[in-house]
């Protein structure tokens, strides 16, 4: 008889490795619980990808043989999504490897690196992928709904239904998830554009991701990737807002040659966990807002960099 997996019946947890690939080396799962390197997650997907590579030799045939391509390096992608909470700063931790408030881009090349589970409640079995860096984190939210997130990890293996009640996870049990109230858009504060004030968002979105050196540039001599190194980082913010009588029409003012760069910062809260996010960048593209045509919302799109004074973004947490 097949048992089949289903619905939503597990638990996303995240654990911070020693060393990357080596796995979190804690042991007693259960016990760490506590600590900062978890996460939860409304949904998971985790997908193991294999290389191929294109062998010299050819059949000589019009039909492609096995023996033209083999299997090359082993590896996957991890992607979590759900509501963003002030739980959830371990995804900063990890997209810029900085383990305190603010989180902005360091100078270094070697990035966290996590252990990933799906736990699944009914049978304690789970997915397992190890050596995983977040390449990417995306933010957003949309009228007065709750505000989201994206993450996608690169992962070095995934094992599947491995068995979670014995040997180094015998301890891990079912885990009590701690509860946290979700960031809505509708709370979001302190929203500064440009340098002019507005009350709200009719939609936002933040990209932030980090790009690794390519595979076949790092050399190595393995059917495992070994390790992966930053080259380098990059994002995007765009917003949609309605007009402001009292600001009027600036977006003159966004598109003048004389601005080269400026400023989109806000506040997402859930009344006691404040998030700061303080952007800086040059605007790509504008909708503008034209009251007399009965056009009363405007929208723009941001590309992330930094200046001498400012970080392309910093995000501090209270």
């Amino acid at each position: 008889m097949c048992a089949y997996r289903y619905g939503y019946k597990y638990l996303v947890t995240l654990f911070k490795e020693q060393d990357s690939g080596t796995g979190s080396g804690y042991g007693n799962y259960a016990g760490d619980y506590s600590s900062a390197d978890r996460i939860l997650a409304s949904a998971i997907e985790m997908k193991p990808t294999r290389e191929a590579i294109t062998v010299r030799a050819k059949t000589d045939t019009l039909e492609p043989r096995g023996s033209e391509m083999l299997a090359g390096r082993k590896g996957g992608t991890v992607t979590l999504r759900g509501e963003l909470t002030y739980l959830h700063d371990i995804m900063l931790q990890g997209l810029f490897s900085k383990n305190t408030s603010p989180y902005q881009v360091q100078n270094v090349k070697n990035p966290y690196s996590y252990e990933i589970h799906q736990f699944f409640t009914d049978d304690k079995k789970g997915n397992v992928a190890t050596g995983c860096v977040l390449e990417s984190l995306n933010i957003s939210g949309e009228s007065s709904g709750a505000v989201n997130f994206e993450a996608v990890f690169r992962a070095r293996t995934i094992e599947t239904e491995v068995d979670l009640a014995t040997g180094d996870y015998a301890a891990y049990g079912i885990i009590a998830t701690p509860s946290a109230k979700t960031f809505l858009v509708g709370d979001i504060q302190s929203i500064n554009l440009f340098d002019s004030s507005y009350s709200s968002f009719n939609t936002f979105s933040l990209a932030l991701s980090n790009r690794f050196v390519n595979d076949n540039a790092l050399y190595q001599n393995s059917f495992v990737k070994q390790r992966e190194l930053l080259e380098a980082f990059s994002g995007e913010a765009t917003f949609d807002t309605n007009y402001d009588s009292t600001n009027g029409w600036f977006e003159d003012e966004l598109i003048s040659p004389d601005v080269a760069v400026g400023n989109i910062d806000f506040t997402m809260s859930d009344g006691t966990h404040h998030w700061a996010v303080e952007t800086n960048g040059k605007i790509t593209g504008v909708n503008p807002a034209d009251p007399e045509r009965q056009i009363f919302n405007m929208s723009a799109t941001v590309q992330l960099m930094a200046d001498n004074t400012n970080p392309s973004v910093k995000i501090t947490i209270s």
